[in-house]
């Protein structure tokens, strides 16, 4: 499905020698996102890869296999080290007030769960994790991971976990933050509100930044069916050690993905021109569960991570992600937790049942079959909205798709359906002689 509305990246492409030449994960996920997901995207690869380095040094036999073709590593150790050498290259600037990025990592474990040491030593020595309890199964436990991350990302996410989850035996939690402030020459200045086109073809006034660089060259960057203008940030001693690049497609009718060939197509056609630039104020938040999105990429299909502790196999993947931009600058911050339980897991078939219409409800005691309390719910209060459809539920009634001409009958306070043919059956579906 291709996805609407503007779509973003939070992950910085560095070209250090620590890190590999092409390293393929960063797109092969955000392709893989621009091709599920609706609307705006948010994705940090690097807080993935870190997460995802964490739980393979607890993986086991084939799935240690399927996360290393995942990263494109030949090894465990090549994982560690390139994990580590990016990690430590980008806390070398995290004091910079004014651009800078901050890397954390943190295990979070039952409080009577013991870890495999092999694994703690090597999350400790390679990652620089944190290491602590928490039960999960209480606020005061997800208070404290929640405590963890709103720390390390500047409050601009405040939390990873929603509620309490008993299921929940381990965490394993990247945080990864970044401030950028405008290149001095820029000059940002605001440009009052100004109408956005968005992917659906509807306009939206935003409030726009116009940068003008005075003395000042921007990068261009050109592929046939992709523009893209950098914009570099400024740190205490005055070199740029970050950038940004905004890409626009030439057809603004055909929002085409931005895959791997056409990032590397940018880059190898680059030149310098003095630019306009007139940006969006924005603030973008997105929160995704990626198990399954992972699942399909070939990763996490084995799910064996008894190097953690017994018989653990993860159970959820959360990344949550922001970016804002403003006149000052840009910062942007993204929390991945990989949550692990304990057992086999079980793939079971659910069966939708939704309670979008008028409903009733029974409060039950144990040993009568006197409802304590009854309600009839007609209407709720909420934004207005269209109203999903109805269907005629036939819930457990096998084959009744032609349903709407039966007869439903109301004997003794319960409800019973009458088919054409003369067949009757209970609302849950029991054939009733």
């Amino acid at each position: 499905m291709k996805r609407n509305g503007i779509i973003l990246t939070a992950v910085m492409i560095l070209t250090a020698m620590v890190a590999k030449a092409e390293n393929t994960f960063p797109f092969a996920v955000f392709e893989k996102m621009q091709q599920t997901i609706e609307g705006n995207i948010i994705v940090s690869p690097f807080s993935l890869e870190q997460a995802v380095g964490m739980a393979a040094n607890g993986a086991q036999g084939a799935t240690l296999d399927e996360l290393l073709a995942l990263t494109g590593d030949t090894s465990l150790a090549a994982l560690n080290l390139r994990n580590q050498q990016m990690a430590d290259l980008l806390r070398a600037r995290q004091n910079d007030t004014l651009s800078s990025m901050h890397v954390a990592n943190s295990v979070w474990h039952l409080p009577d769960l013991q870890l495999m040491t092999p694994f703690l030593d090597s999350v400790r020595t390679r990652y620089s994790a944190y290491v602590d309890t928490a039960n999960f199964a209480t606020q005061q436990g997800i208070d404290s991971v929640n405590a963890w991350v709103s720390e390390n990302t500047d409050a601009l996410i405040k939390k990873i976990l929603e509620f309490p989850d008993p299921t929940l035996f381990v965490a394993l939690i990247n945080a990864t933050l970044f401030h950028g402030t405008w290149e001095y020459g820029m000059h940002p200045y605001p440009m009052g509100t100004q109408p956005f086109r968005n992917a659906d073809g509807s306009g939206t006034n935003v409030e726009m930044i116009g940068m003008l660089g005075e003395y000042t060259t921007n990068n261009l960057y050109l592929d046939e069916d992709l523009v893209g203008v950098g914009v570099n940030f400024v740190g205490e001693d005055y070199k740029s050690h970050y950038h940004v690049m905004f890409i626009l497609p030439r057809d603004y009718q055909n929002m085409v993905a931005l895959t791997s060939e056409r990032w590397h197509n940018l880059l190898q056609n680059k030149q310098s021109a003095y630019m306009h630039i007139k940006v969006p104020k924005f603030d973008v938040s997105c929160n995704e569960e990626m198990l399954n999105m992972l699942k399909e990429m070939g990763a996490f299909v084995s799910n064996d991570f008894s190097g953690v502790a017994p018989n653990m196999y993860v159970s959820q993947i959360k990344h949550s992600t922001r970016m804002l931009l403003d006149e000052k600058g840009m910062s942007a911050a993204a929390v991945t937790m990989i949550g692990m339980t304990s057992g086999m897991p079980v793939e079971r078939e659910y069966t939708d049942f939704i309670v979008n219409r008028p409903f009733y409800v029974a409060i039950m005691a144990e040993g009568t079959d006197e409802p304590i309390f009854l309600a009839k719910i007609k209407q709720l209060d909420g934004g207005a909205c269209e109203a999903p459809a109805a269907p005629y539920i036939t819930l457990g009634v096998d084959n009744h798709q032609e349903s709407v001409t039966s007869s439903k009958v109301l004997r003794n306070g319960q409800l019973f359906i009458i088919r054409p043919d003369g067949t009757c059956y209970s609302a849950t579906g029991q054939r009733v002689e």
